[in-house]
């Protein structure tokens, strides 16, 4: 069974679209305190690829 998210901010899934791999990164990490899980943007697939 899924467990649902404790907090109002787990629930907000930010996509990361940017085509720069380092970018993506330090977006994510910045990110990381106040949300849940990121999403991979198109931008960010199409250029680095699914690898």
């Amino acid at each position: 069974m899924l467990q649902r998210p404790t907090t109002p901010a787990a629930r907000i899934i930010p996509a990361l679209d940017t085509p720069d791999l380092d970018r993506a990164a330090a977006l994510a990490t910045a990110l990381a305190p106040g949300c849940g899980p990121v999403k991979l943007g198109l931008e960010l697939f199409t250029a680095q690829g699914p690898a």
